[in-house]
């Protein structure tokens, strides 16, 4: 089962509208419900929700990459991971040689296979891009706020010093 990142998840949750987060809230992780079952959860948890808007909500979460679709109208939460992920570097490899062509073309069948593997990796590089950048921009928020410290600090120490 595919986990989402903590502060992809942050990001994604903090846009969402007062109805969507309700229906996330009520939406399992462990087990997909039926929209019927998640209508009834946002009643009894929160004010009762119409069937049509709850259906919404779940288009717009499903779009947004918080919640599944699993089968037949049953959805369920995409767990967020509890533990980030150890800091990831990139590695470009230059190649000198190109690789020789082959003599024969290839059947069909491994090309298919071949695009498959390349598709593969670009999807796990382009993943390992967007933890890389989630884990940047957490850097990025934690300076500003020790920026956002240090010029309130200096601050008080300029109205301190206007004062003596």
């Amino acid at each position: 089962m595919s986990h989402i990142h903590p502060k992809k998840f942050a990001r994604i949750h903090r846009e969402q509208t007062k109805d969507a987060v309700t229906v996330y809230e009520a939406t399992p992780i462990k087990q997909p419900w039926s929209v019927e079952k998640i209508c009834s959860e946002v009643g009894r948890t929160a004010m009762p929700m119409s069937k049509t808007k709850v259906n919404g909500c779940l288009r717009h979460l499903q779009k947004a990459g918080l919640i599944r679709e699993c089968g037949d109208n049953n959805y369920q939460r995409i767990p967020v991971s509890m533990k980030a992920p150890a800091k990831k570097t990139l590695t470009l490899v230059n190649k000198l040689e190109p690789e020789p062509e082959p003599e024969q073309p290839m059947p069909k069948q491994d090309l298919l296979d071949k695009i498959g593997r390349i598709s593969h990796t670009l999807r796990t590089l382009a993943d390992e891009i967007d933890t890389v950048a989630l884990d940047i921009e957490g850097e990025i928020e934690a300076a500003q706020g020790k920026s956002e410290k240090l010029a309130t600090l200096q601050k008080l120490l300029k109205s301190i010093q206007d004062d003596d």
